[in-house]
């Protein structure tokens, strides 16, 4: 299973865009968690947040095996989501 990472500010005008390229992407069998840079600002550091709009992909036990940093519509996230699974089979 991939596990995917959604942070975002709460005052990005693009959210709403967003949002609905998530809804509108096949994420398979992937879990998405969202969570705001400004609530969060321990996960910010954490995982080297540096843009509004970030998607982290992981594995299971953590390995980052991707990442999209700013705005994305739903294909390229599903693209990424694929180079993530094609990743993580290789580890």
């Amino acid at each position: 299973m991939i596990l995917i990472f959604h942070a975002y500010s709460q005052f990005d005008a693009l959210n709403v865009f967003i949002n609905r390229q998530i809804h509108q992407a096949d994420l398979e069998d992937s879990l998405l968690t969202s969570w705001s840079i400004e609530l969060n600002p321990s996960l910010v550091s954490h995982y080297n947040i540096t843009r509004t709009q970030n998607i982290i992909f992981k594995n299971e036990i953590g390995d980052e095996l991707h990442r999209i940093e700013g705005p994305f519509s739903s294909s390229e996230l599903e693209e990424a989501l694929q180079i993530a699974k094609s990743k993580n089979k290789r580890k």
